[in-house]
């Protein structure tokens, strides 16, 4: 998804030859001269045959540089990706006409794609689970067994993972000296003036997130005004792409000033599930959260779905005038996202962080 906005249209016609839609039947065809999966053991390298090397060119190596070949393939697959769920939905609305759609599966995290199912304006409420993919799908299949008796279920409060204990964060910090650990009162007003300071900090609070998505409790969060900021983070802090965006997590009132939401969305933005187009204020306000076509991968926040994270924001708006924060996954490179105190003290010593908040805890190391 981040690389497709530096590509161009120039592959669309060659991906297009790979899948297509069947409209008639509601399938899904590939092209299997193609691929090869279908006639390969399980745990095979690679899945595809030399006819895709023929169509695209050679495969890209680990550690081998992006040129622009690689960027326009992956602009025609995010294309080809987006025509393709859309349709799929089309499919599915003509077959079980609704103004409701709840999507799910792990292509339900393209965020670009769903934005484009919400533009078409075919629903008036559309949701998509925070923990989409394999292990979220679960949840749907037991409310179908379950039966009718259950009612209607809307998941709104996806902090449902773990919470540190009182020993667990003791015993993470005994390895730092006093000086570099202060108890505060008020995280949020603490992490409030760092972040107007221009620092980036680790953010642990309350039950981890159900999800791939760092929701604003396993968090590293930074100003969205610096344009540097895009940079720094992923190459020095992440250690990933400089080419993938980060995300804004804004207060839901203040949403719409920033960024042109669909109103089918309101059950989507918060999840983190959607880009939107960000407006020209937040282009020249908030320039490390909007990629570069303008876009922005949006979470609204509310006192009601993360009451944390929107008293962080409110304050931070009241310094600085700005109810926008970069929010992105705390973790490293190649690590998941963080879920005991450990974790978090110890990616806050390898990835160069300039503070670590833990609960109530301030953790700055001299460097």
């Amino acid at each position: 998804m981040g690389l497709a906005a530096h590509g161009s249209p120039r592959m669309e016609g060659a991906l297009r030859r790979l899948a297509r839609f069947d409209s008639r039947r509601g399938r899904f065809r590939l092209d299997l001269r193609y691929f090869d999966h279908h006639a390969r053991p399980s745990g095979a390298r690679h899945l595809y045959s030399p006819a895709l090397t023929d169509l695209l060119g050679p495969a890209r190596q680990p550690g081998e540089g992006i040129d622009d070949r690689h960027r326009d393939i992956a602009h025609a697959l995010q294309r080809l990706t987006e025509e393709l769920v859309c349709a799929y939905v089309d499919y599915g609305r003509r077959l079980a006409p609704s103004r409701n759609l709840c999507m799910a599966g792990g292509v339900a995290f393209n965020s670009v794609a769903n934005a484009a199912v919400l533009s078409r304006g075919w629903f008036d409420n559309v949701f998509i689970q925070p923990a989409a993919g394999d292990a979220g799908t679960s949840i749907g299949a037991a409310l179908l067994a379950s039966g009718p008796r259950t009612g209607r279920h809307v998941l709104t409060d996806v902090f449902l993972g773990p919470q540190a204990t009182e020993s667990e964060i003791k015993s993470a910090l005994e390895d730092l000296s006093a000086d570099q650990v202060t108890q505060v009162d008020d995280p949020h007003e603490v992490a409030a003036g760092l972040l107007a300071e221009g620092k980036v900090i680790g953010w642990f609070q309350g039950r981890m997130e159900f999800g791939p998505r760092a929701l604003g409790n396993r968090s590293i969060l930074a100003s969205a005004t610096d344009p540097r900021m895009l940079d720094r983070v992923n190459a020095m802090i992440k250690r990933r792409e400089t080419f993938r965006p980060l995300a804004p997590a804004v207060l839901a009132k203040h949403a719409g000033d920033f960024f042109h939401l669909e109103p089918a969305g309101e059950q989507v933005y918060p999840f983190m599930l959607a880009t939107a187009p960000a407006r020209h204020r937040a282009r020249r306000l908030i320039p490390a959260v909007v990629h570069v076509d303008g876009s922005a991968r949006v979470q609204t926040v509310t006192r009601a779905g993360n009451p944390g994270l929107a008293r962080l924001l409110e304050a931070y708006y009241r310094r600085t005038g700005i109810p926008v924060l970069l929010n992105t996954s705390f973790n490293g490179a190649d690590e998941p996202i963080v879920c005991t105190p450990a974790d978090a003290v110890r990616t806050f010593r390898n990835c160069g962080l300039d503070a670590l908040i833990l609960e109530t805890h301030l953790i700055q190391v001299a460097r």
